[in-house]
């Protein structure tokens, strides 16, 4: 039986990463088998502390006892369902209570777009901002400000919106 190291350098485009020498039989691929906290486990038992939270997804690290009985209770109900057309009570709770805090009990309502992720976040704003202007009579304000070295994520629309 082929290793997990082999056959992910057969089948697996890496984001980020040169192909050649990634795929160097010479070159040892970590396979991680275990995450727990900001640490990761490869299949020899060397520990890793996963400084970027597996692409900021961990923020509160792996296996967060809460976070794990949450999502169990939550997969025990419902996995997931589609905006298209549809709703579900924990997404529309949600986008209320969102909607409070950014604009105070008092404030204007809000209305929450849900995204998987940040990347498709910035593509959707700089769609809605885009679209706002061509109906509004402003089709001439169609330039985006951003920080220097900032980083939106790795989509094309998400990139043309950040400097490096």
């Amino acid at each position: 039986m082929r290793s997990s190291e082999e056959r992910d350098k057969d089948f697996v485009w890496h984001p980020f990463t040169p192909d050649r020498p990634w795929r160097d039989p010479a070159y040892g691929l970590p396979v991680i088998v275990r995450a727990e906290g900001p640490y990761l486990w490869d299949e020899k038992g060397k520990r890793y502390w996963d400084g970027n939270s597996s692409i900021w997804t961990n923020v509160h690290g792996h296996r967060h006892p809460r976070l794990v009985a949450a999502v169990r209770d939550q997969l025990e109900r419902i996995d997931h369902v589609s905006f298209l057309g549809l709703t579900h009570p924990w997404g529309a709770e949600l986008a209320e209570r969102l909607s409070g805090i950014a604009a105070g009990e008092s404030g204007p309502r809000y209305r929450t777009f849900f995204s998987d992720d940040g990347a498709t976040a910035i593509e959707a704003a700089v769609k809605i901002v885009w679209q706002y202007f061509q109906q509004n009579g402003q089709p001439q304000r169609d330039l985006f400000l951003c920080l220097a070295e900032s980083y939106h994520g790795d989509t094309v629309g998400a990139m043309s919106v950040a400097q490096s």
